[in-house]
């Protein structure tokens, strides 16, 4: 009797150990001269019991019988759920039929940023390693990610950028842009220029980086301006040949370096976009930037005019137009609307300091607004 309790124990000591384990990715992914992926994945510690997310934007190929038996629904409006028992997928994905910034092959580029790979549900919220065997179309140079990469860990896959591209180094800033794009020189040094005062900044208020983050611009088609993705800041080409340079969204996205899936991690994104986004307002007002900042101010408060009540839980948003306005008006404009005395900015920073490297729960996350006095949701 005393045996079969020790191997009992002994068994569930290493059931325990493996669900502690982290959870490695590995994948083979040929993406032909179409944009057309297909993909080879096997998930290690991978358990019977879970289940498999694909995100719903990815165009799967129609025959994909493995990954389509037994659909269990949608998880957080955006992943498709299938069981699946040993964690090891094949599948094919197609390039989507309209203009998609998420996801593209065009003017020498392919570009993906949507979680195109298979995740395990019960790990989602955890990071995971990834190790990834890209091949591509004749002409294409992988840009990101490189082998180097791969030694960190991920909340998210990995972009894959991928093109001809030029690079060039500004101010200890690696920039990419295409090759056939003739960028002014002088317009990139302003654009290099934002993002270093930025960047020392909040380096100096948050914490320091062991490195400076790369910079790729790409034609994106639709009104996408910027993503910060891992150690990357990506920038529409735009914005190498608008009139005038949005300062905004180049600070906005230097502060995801901590504000985001590199440091803190909020599981309702409304908190990370919204914090993100006040304390880009923020800068503006320490940088003596008056005019522009009541610009935006202006305009951020005429796009919140139609809301007569509001709920910040991110289940409860069903639609994109609200899901922005939340991210980038409405909630920036609440905590800047409570920061008299640097109150909330204060609090922000020695959350910051408290939590960077960490995942940040629905609840929690919602403690830390009842903090700053922010209500979730009013009727």
């Amino acid at each position: 009797m005393k045996s079969i309790k020790v191997v009992v124990v002994f068994l569930f000591i290493i059931s325990f150990q493996q669900n502690l384990s982290q959870e490695i990715i590995k994948g083979n992914i040929k993406i032909d001269y179409t944009g057309q992926m297909t993909i080879q994945e096997h998930i290690e510690n991978y358990f019977i019991s879970d289940t498999l997310l694909l995100h719903k934007s990815i165009p799967l190929d129609r025959n994909n019988e493995e990954i389509l038996i037994n659909r269990q629904g949608v998880f957080r409006n955006t992943y498709l759920q299938y069981k699946n028992t040993d964690g090891i997928v094949r599948y094919s994905v197609n390039t989507p039929k309209t203009s998609y910034d998420n996801y593209f092959l065009n003017d020498s580029v392919f570009f993906i940023s949507e979680n195109y790979l298979a995740l395990s549900k019960r790990t989602f919220n955890n990071k995971k390693k990834v190790d990834l065997n890209i091949t591509l179309p004749s002409g294409f140079k992988l840009i990101y990610p490189k082998k180097e990469d791969f030694k960190g860990s991920f909340y998210k896959v990995p972009p894959i950028i991928a093109g001809d591209f030029d690079k060039k180094v500004y101010a200890d800033f690696c920039v990419y842009q295409r090759s056939k794009v003739i960028g002014s020189e002088i317009r990139i040094k302003e654009i290099i220029s934002i993002i270093e005062d930025a960047f020392i900044h909040f380096q100096n208020i948050f914490s320091k980086r062991s490195e400076r983050p790369e910079i790729i611009f790409l034609p994106f088609k639709g009104k996408l301006a910027g993503k910060n993705i891992d150690n990357l800041i990506i920038l529409n080409e735009n914005f190498l040949t608008n009139k005038w340079i949005n300062k905004k969204t180049l600070i906005h996205e230097v502060l995801h370096l901590w504000w985001g899936d590199n440091s803190i991690r909020f599981e309702n994104p409304v908190l990370t976009e919204g914090i993100t986004e006040f304390l880009t307002l923020n800068y503006l007002k320490k940088t003596e930037q008056k005019e522009y900042l009541i610009h935006l101010l202006k305009s951020k408060k005429k796009n919140i005019q139609y809301l007569e009540k509001y709920n910040l839980s991110f289940e409860k948003i069903t639609n994109k137009k609200d899901y922005k306005i939340y991210c980038y008006d409405f909630l920036p404009l609440l905590l800047w609307l409570q920061n008299s005395e640097n109150k909330v900015f204060n609090k922000l920073v020695s959350f910051y300091k408290n939590n960077s490297n960490s995942f940040i729960s629905y609840s929690e996350g919602n403690r830390l607004l009842d903090e700053l006095n922010i209500k979730i949701e009013m009727h």
